[in-house]
C-alpha cells in the first residue's frame, strides 16, 4: 500500500468512528438505555394511541413498584393550560386510565419506588398524547373537572 491509500484509509477509519459515536450518542439522548438496576430510572415509556377508550401506558424497569404522574392540560390561545395532575402507584411496569375527555392533552412519565414507596430512581421521558375533538367521547369542554373543595 502506499502513503496515500493509508492516510485515505485512516481518514475513512476516524469518519467511520464519528458517525458510530453520533449515532450512540443520539440513541441515548433520544431513546435510553434499559435499566440494568432499580435505581435507575425506567425507559422505553410508551403510550397506546390506538386505544381510544382509555391511555395505556408501558415501560420497561426493575423497580418493586412504580410511580406514575399524569398531567393534562389543554390547549387554548397558542399554549398548553394546566387542568390537573393525579399521582399513582402500580406494581408492573403497566399502568392504564380511563375516562379520558377529548380536548385534553395527556402526559405521562414514571419513576420507581421501593418496598416502603420511597423514590429510588429518577423521573422518566414522558410520553404525550392529545385527544382532538371528534365526537367520540364526552369532551373537555361540556365536562369540566370539578375543583377541589377547600379544607
Amino acid at each position: 500500500m502506499t502513503n496515500h491509500k493509508i492516510r485515505a484509509y485512516c481518514r475513512m477509519k476516524k469518519w467511520y468512528y464519528l458517525i458510530f459515536a453520533a449515532a450512540f450518542l443520539a440513541f441515548w439522548i433520544f431513546v435510553g438505555f434499559p435499566p440494568t438496576s432499580e435505581k435507575h430510572r425506567p425507559a422505553y415509556l410508551r403510550l397506546d394511541k390506538e386505544n381510544m377508550e382509555t391511555n395505556v401506558v408501558t415501560w420497561v424497569g426493575r423497580a418493586q413498584q412504580y410511580e406514575v404522574i399524569s398531567y393534562r392540560s389543554i390547549f387554548v390561545g397558542g399554549g398548553y393550560q394546566f387542568v390537573d395532575e393525579e399521582f399513582y402507584v402500580v406494581s408492573e411496569p403497566r399502568f392504564e386510565e380511563g375516562n379520558l375527555l377529548e380536548g385534553l392533552s395527556y402526559q405521562y412519565r414514571v419513576r420507581g419506588l421501593d418496598e416502603g414507596g420511597a423514590p429510588i430512581s429518577p423521573w422518566s421521558r414522558s410520553v404525550k398524547r392529545m385527544l382532538d375533538l371528534r365526537g367520540n367521547l364526552p369532551n373537555y369542554f361540556s365536562n369540566p373537572p370539578t375543583p377541589v373543595p377547600d379544607q
